[in-house]
Parts: structure tokens; C-alpha cells; sequence
């Protein structure tokens, strides 16, 4: 028996025979006997589960379940789909539109995201009274421009605040906005940078990136959303209203509009910040005309239904012309309600190149200013000789007046905003609200210096 084999003799047997063994081959025990190697899976121990392991197991489970709650939360923040929601009192809650509604439509933001727009039910006797208003925010009239601005809440609605504050025209304190502060509101995202009114049926592509340039599908996809699940539809009076950029989109938009809502009694358009005219900047460029015609032809608006009358009645060369305020005016028969400062700081700064600050302006910075008021009054003249729309001009250096709070600031003849909307909307005055600023730059200056912040230096 050698040193390798298993031993199997009974324990009494066993001292005797390992004496023998010693004696007879002394060099046994000497031997080298490698393990027996076995071929059988070895036999693994149940684990043994303690209180420390189970704390901290349960303690996993518990932290997988909150991050997975805290990313669905997250993800629900921003509705993708609702028909009428919890909103606050003063703010407007974003809901975009649904991705296969929005896809359906080809209702693209210029990063190819859906569609959206803010939302403040009305109360009361107004619920069927509605304010929709266009945001402003300029163009972007080049592909580079388009690009930029689509990593931003005005060129996506993934980067878009949840909410947005409703203010001037649209606020629900009764004290600021006594005509409309429970009416539906409804504010359209501005996320296409071409007034709504983009119509290219393929994207461009710049840095590899698809850019979609589909304002005119943005704006009638809200309209058809709101159809469906609001009661738009059965409303008694609607304004479509816009500031900036979003002013000239509700101009262009406003009779094609009250084509789709036919049934409803009662149909304005408050027009603010928006009167883009096409004259020579101080260094002798035209870069109003240049901003409008870029934007017209990089967002092809040429095929935007709601300037068919206008672009089908005039040559390719100047079709861009109907993206011009007062061009397209004498297309429009919605009545009309147009704000406006004869000092638009944004015009004065970017499209007539005068940058100096209003207080410290020199003498033929100041002619130049009273020259383009001059102008402007001459230009917008036929304007002023319609009886169906209102005016309001201001001489304060501001851009819009309408969803801010110089909407209830006296800001021209000791009447405000507010109470010249109102007067005209409502017929309170006899005849048609016509207010023309006579100050200059610098009696404005001193006029509307009180409503502004000593840090608004830089008025918009």
C-alpha cells in the first residue's frame, strides 16, 4: 500500500500496522505523495446572509428606486401631453406638443424638437375669451445664426423654462390688466427664429446637425392642438396678439387665422413693437432690409399660406417685400391694434447703427433721431387714416410695451398702454385712439426716466 492510497483499515489495526511499516521500509515516510487531483466539481457553501449584508442590500434596493423615481419625475416636468392642467395664478405652464402630433405636422423647432406653448386657463364669465400671443426674440437669417440658436429656449423646446411669467397684457392681476386678467392666455413658443412663418420642407444641415426651419407648421399645429383640447373652438372673442418678431407674425398670421375660426364673433390683433421699417442706417447700410430679406428667403416664407395674397401678386425680386410691416399692412383686414415707440431702442441700436447711450447723445446724434421719427411718422401715415384700428406711440426709448410692465405705465399723452388697448377693444371713446409723441430724445428721456430701473440704462 503506498502513501497515496486511501487508507480504509479499521482505527485498532492502524497503530500496529504503521509501527510494521516503519520498521520494515524506514524510507517510506520520506516519500513525496503529491494530492490526488479530483474531477469533481467542488461543493460551493450556502452564503451566509448577515444583518449588516442585508442592511446593506436593502439599502441598494432603496437607492436604485429613488434615482429611478427622481429621472422619472424629472422627465414628467416637461408634459408632452395635456388637455387642461393644474396651473398657477400668474404663470403660464409649457406643454409640447405630443412627438407623433408634432411629427404628423412637421411642427419642428429649429433643433427638430416638438412644438410647444405656455397656457393660463381663464376664469369665471371669460373662460371663453382668448389671448394668443406670438413671442418676439429677432430672426436668425443666416445658417450659422439658425445653428447657435438652436441650443437655446428659443430654438428648442427641451431647453424651454417650464413655466413663463405672464405679465402687462396678459397678467391676472385685475389691478394691472382690468380688461383681460381672466381671459384663457395662451403664448406660443417662439423656438423657429422666422416669425412663425418658416415654410422649407427639408432641414439644413450645418456642422452635421439637421436645422428645421417649420414656423409656419408651428403656429397652425398649436391652433389645431388647442382645437382639440381646449375649447377654443367655441370661443367668443379671440386677439391674436404679438410682440417684436412675434408682432409681425401675428400682422401676417392674422387674417388666415380668423379664416380657421370663422364661427367666432369676435376676432382683434394687438400688434406691439413690430413697425420694422426699411430705411438707411447711419453708416449708410440697410440693415433692416438685409435682416427681412435673409429671413424671408433662408425660412423660404415665400410658400407661408398666410402671404399667398401678397407674395402671389408681386415679382420673385421683391416677394420679400411682404415680410415688411407696412408692405403687408394694406393686406390685412383684422382690426388692429399697433404699439409702438418712435425711439425703439432695438431698431435705433441694431438696424440704424446709433449706439450712443439717450442721456449723453451728442447734437447730431440727436438730429439723426428726430429725423428717423419724422420718417417714421410719414411712412406709417396710412396707418393713422384707418377707422377700423387703434394706435398707441410713445416717445420713451423702449422695444415692447405690451407684456411688460410698461404696459399700465402712462408712457404717452398721461395714458398707458393698458387704458388705450382697452378704450379702443372695447369702444369706450368715440373716436379712434390716435396719441403722437411730440417729445425729442431727450424730453422723453426725462418724461419715462421714472418707470425705469437706474440699472435699464439699455432699454428693451
Amino acid at each position: 500500500m503506498s502513501c497515496q492510497e486511501v487508507d480504509k483499515t479499521p482505527l485498532s489495526g492502524k497503530i500496529l500496522h504503521h509501527s510494521l511499516q516503519r520498521q520494515l521500509h524506514p524510507e517510506s515516510c520520506m516519500m513525496f505523495v503529491p494530492a490526488k487531483v479530483s474531477l469533481h466539481r467542488p461543493h460551493l457553501l450556502m452564503p451566509t446572509f448577515t444583518l449588516r449584508r442585508c442592511h446593506i442590500q436593502l439599502l441598494c434596493v432603496i437607492l436604485l428606486v429613488t434615482i429611478v423615481l427622481v429621472v422619472w419625475t424629472v422627465s414628467n416636468l416637461r408634459n408632452t401631453f395635456v388637455s387642461f392642467h393644474a396651473e398657477s395664478d400668474t404663470d403660464g405652464e409649457l406643454v409640447v406638443l405630443p412627438e407623433d402630433f408634432a411629427k404628423e405636422r412637421e411642427a419642428f423647432c429649429l433643433d427638430g424638437s416638438p412644438a410647444g406653448y405656455y397656457i393660463r386657463n381663464g376664469r369665471g364669465s371669460s373662460q371663453n375669451f382668448w389671448i394668443l400671443h406670438l413671442q418676439g426674440g429677432t430672426w436668425c437669417s443666416t445658417e450659422s445664426e439658425c445653428y447657435k440658436r438652436s441650443f437655446t429656449e428659443v430654438g428648442s423646446s427641451l431647453k424651454a423654462p417650464v413655466s413663463a411669467r405672464f405679465e402687462g397684457f396678459m397678467s391676472s392681476d385685475d389691478l394691472v390688466n382690468p380688461d383681460f386678467h381672466d381671459w384663457n392666455m395662451v403664448c406660443f413658443l417662439y423656438c423657429d427664429g422666422g416669425s412663425f412663418l418658416g415654410n422649407r420642407s427639408q432641414p439644413i444641415v450645418y456642422n452635421s446637425r439637421n436645422i428645421y426651419l417649420r414656423g409656419a407648421s408651428i403656429f397652425d399645429a398649436i391652433i389645431d392642438f388647442l382645437l382639440i383640447e381646449t375649447n377654443l373652438g367655441s370661443a367668443k372673442k379671440v386677439i391674436l396678439s404679438g410682440s417684436s418678431a412675434g408682432g409681425l407674425a401675428a400682422l401676417i398670421h392674422a387674417d388666415h387665422l380668423h379664416q380657421r375660426l370663422q364661427k367666432i364673433p369676435s376676432f382683434h390683433a394687438v400688434l406691439d413693437a413690430m413697425l420694422f421699417l426699411n430705411l438707411t442706417s447711419r453708416n449708410g447700410q440697410k440693415k433692416m432690409m438685409n435682416i427681412l430679406e435673409n429671413t424671408f428667403h433662408l425660412h423660404n416664407i415665400k410658400d407661408s399660406v398666410s402671404l399667398k395674397d401678397c407674395s402671389q401678386s408681386v415679382p420673385d425680386e421683391i416677394k420679400w417685400q411682404c415680410f415688411s410691416p407696412v408692405y403687408f399692412y394694406r393686406h390685412v383686414f383684422t382690426p388692429a391694434f399697433f404699439l409702438n415707440s418712435v425711439h425703439d431702442r432695438w431698431y435705433l441700436n441694431q438696424a440704424l447703427d446709433i449706439t450712443c447711450d439717450f442721456k449723453k447723445c451728442s447734437s447730431s446724434d440727436i438730429k439723426y433721431i428726430s429725423d428717423i421719427k419724422s420718417s417714421l411718422l410719414d411712412i406709417v401715415r396710412e396707418i393713422f387714416t384707418s377707422h377700423k384700428d387703434g394706435r398707441y406711440l410713445t416717445a420713451c426709448p423702449v422695444h415692447s410695451v405690451l407684456v411688460n410692465r410698461f404696459y399700465s405705465q402712462p408712457l404717452a399723452g398721461h395714458i398707458s398702454p393698458q387704458k388705450a388697448i382697452g378704450d379702443w377693444y372695447f369702444g369706450r371713446i368715440s373716436s379712434t385712439t390716435k396719441i403722437i409723441p411730440r417729445e425729442d430724445i431727450r424730453e422723453a428721456i426725462s418724461v419715462c426716466y421714472k418707470y425705469f430701473n437706474e440699472e435699464e440704462n439699455t432699454l428693451m
